[in-house]
């Protein structure tokens, strides 16, 4: 007579099933060790994620589903970029397809080619999508890419759109364009120019108009009734000038409550510009470490942790996230909490007054769990920094600071740009004009209910333009071109 399997035993089975199919894909060796293994009931998914043993780095996530254990997500960090193995495109394309073969053997017959990439200096991107009225639906087909010594790094499999919703009519184009260029605004600020994100950025600050367009998307339909917002969501803010609060002897580590003496660093990393470090509590053990859901992973690396980021550059704190959960008995206010924030940024910003504002709304005067946020924005000149907003979170109860995220930007280098545009916004104007086009483009979109469906809109594009045309330099009129 056969045992009747417990639900606690099939699930057991289920998992173990799962993750020999999982280890198979992600070729996982005995240098890996398991981190993540979980079974999500209500998306009905099992995720597996291991680290290599001596460098945390290093790791390999795939994603199945339950019910056939079909692939659906895989990465793997590995150090493939250093192997002398060497493929070519020919070869490494077809090696790609051989791979989703495997994992979706009708994948190629639903799908058509979207693109074939080069997205490193020793890397790969295959797409496929789903496409209609021959147009490409986002998030849909499958996307792979593979290194040059032919390892397989990630793969994303979406599979068919549903849901496309298809347009009774669609608007005349130039119609469409009128109403963009009619409510374009170009905008005088400075922003960083990351060689990251934009062709021959410079990684410094520069004096530049950006193209402000009334909205990202029109429905193809020109229905309008789309794009239009509620008189709610508008917040009335002012922006108020800061001043120097009196000397204290606190220090910067006192106002953010952290003691050295009373931690250790559980990890630490180079982030280019910045490096992060993560400290926890000593003699914490309030989370399992052998635990492998993810509500335990996440346990382990935030838990009882103070998260400081510095600038590589400067050595100026740059960010501070804490997930301690200290208590006191204080009853600050909003303005002592206030006190409490400027006497950080004038540790951080001795000459703060001269580049910072403080905005002024209704819900910044109003405590949310115990915290009172204060947002800063950053000027030289009286002309606004993009990414220059600091924002710092004070708990009042006890007067420490819980989250601080500086500007993107080092206020040092800001003495080095020429604030006296030789470019008008005119001229801007017309230089952007001259590059800005509108094509159809699928979009993917979400009820209340969190259902999504596709509908087809208008979309701004550059044609002539190897990316998007995100500045006007102020100075030289030169395009600034964000990277695709």
């Amino acid at each position: 007579m056969e045992k009747n399997i417990t639900k606690k035993e099939w699930r057991t089975m289920l998992l173990e099933e799962l993750r020999t199919r999982a280890m198979q894909i992600g070729h996982v060796t005995k240098e890996y060790e398991p981190m993540i293994e979980e079974i999500n009931k209500e998306a009905q998914v099992a995720i597996f994620a291991w680290k290599h043993k001596d460098n945390e780095e290093l790791g390999i996530f795939v994603e199945l589903k339950v019910d056939d254990g079909s692939l659906i997500n895989f990465s793997k960090y590995t150090n493939s970029e250093e192997s002398s193995l060497k493929y070519s495109e020919v070869q490494l394309s077809e090696m790609a397809l051989e791979f989703v073969k495997g994992q979706h053997p009708d994948a190629l017959k639903s799908f058509t080619l979207e693109e074939w990439k080069k997205t490193g200096e020793k890397k790969y991107r295959l797409s496929y999508v789903q496409t209609e009225l021959n147009l490409p639906l986002p998030f849909s087909g499958f996307n792979i890419d593979i290194a040059v010594n032919g390892e397989i790094t990630s793969y994303r499999y979406y599979g068919n759109a549903e849901n496309v919703q298809m347009p009774d009519s669609i608007v005349d184009k130039e119609t469409v364009m009128k109403e963009y260029l009619t409510e374009l605004d170009i905008e005088l600020l400075i922003s960083e120019l990351s060689s990251d994100i934009y062709v021959e950025g410079d990684n410094l600050p520069h004096l530049v108009y950006e193209p402000s367009l009334p909205f990202r998307f029109y429905p193809a339909n020109g229905d309008k009734k789309t794009l239009e917002y509620d008189e709610e969501d508008k917040i009335e803010e002012r922006l108020e000038k800061i001043t120097k609060p009196k000397e204290t002897d606190v220090s910067l580590n006192e106002l953010i409550g952290f003691n050295e003496n009373n931690f250790q660093k559980v990890r630490e990393q180079d982030m280019g510009d910045v490096t992060g470090v993560v400290w926890r509590l000593k003699n914490d053990n309030e989370y399992d470490e052998n635990g492998l859901t993810i509500e335990d992973y996440f346990k382990r690396r935030n838990d009882h942790t103070l998260k400081i980021i510095r600038n590589n550059e400067t050595g100026n704190i740059h960010g501070i996230m804490s997930f301690l959960e200290r208590k006191g008995e204080k009853s600050l206010t909003y303005q002592e909490c206030k006190v409490i924030a400027l006497q950080f940024l004038f540790c951080l910003h001795p000459t703060a007054e001269q580049f910072f504002r403080l905005v002024v709304n209704k819900s910044s005067q109003e405590a949310n769990n115990d915290l009172y946020h204060y947002e800063f924005r950053l000027f030289y000149n009286k002309i606004p920094i993009r990414f220059g907003t600091v924002r710092i979170s004070v708990k009042r109860t006890t007067g420490i600071i819980d989250h601080y995220m500086g500007p993107n930007i080092l206020i040092e280098a800001l003495s080095k740009v020429t604030a006296n545009p030789a470019v008008s916004s005119s001229e801007a104007r017309e230089i952007f004009c001259g590059e800005f086009d509108i094509e159809l483009q699928w979009r993917q979109e979400y009820l209340d209910n969190k259902e999504s469906y596709f509908t087809l809109a208008y979309a701004p594009c550059y044609p002539r333009l190897s990316g998007d045309l995100s500045f006007i330099d102020a100075q030289t009129g030169k395009k600034i071109i964000k990277k695709l």
